[in-house]
């Protein structure tokens, strides 16, 4: 059995259709910075959200712990930056040097959420990741 024109080329349209939609469900983060004190009690981040179409959201707090660095910014005691409420979490799983810390940036109006994620080693002492990095947006669960 062959496929008649007519099928071919809706599947055409459904492909488009999806990596259309795919493209804008992406947001970037900007100019992420991560500013440590001497003895790693102090960590400020400064960053934008860029939703790509709705928006830029600057995003500046600090966490304090010891070590800062590491220190998790729970759900429960979440940031808000603009529509947007900001959580992180890091992590050593990779051992000594291989450290990264995870986001959860959510917006609850929209009921959506994206997880950016950077390296301990890409986080230099308060000069901006290059490039930046754009992560997809997903439904929030």
């Amino acid at each position: 059995m062959h496929p008649t024109p007519f099928l071919a080329l809706g599947f055409a349209y459904a492909t488009t259709s999806v990596a259309s939609h795919m493209a804008a469900t992406q947001w970037t983060i900007r100019g992420m910075t991560r500013t440590i004190d001497s003895k790693d009690t102090l960590c400020t981040y400064d960053f934008a959200i860029d939703t790509n179409g709705d928006g830029v959201s600057k995003c500046v707090y600090s966490v304090v712990g010891s070590p800062a660095s590491q220190t998790e910014v729970s759900p429960d005691f979440a940031l808000g930056c603009g529509p947007f409420t900001v959580s992180s979490k890091w992590n050593g799983v990779f051992g000594d040097g291989n450290g990264f810390t995870t986001w959860q940036v959510v917006d609850y109006a929209k009921k959506i959420e994206t997880f950016p994620s950077y390296e301990d080693w890409a986080l230099k002492n308060g000069t901006a990741v290059e490039p930046d990095r754009s992560f997809v947006v997903q439904p929030l669960v």
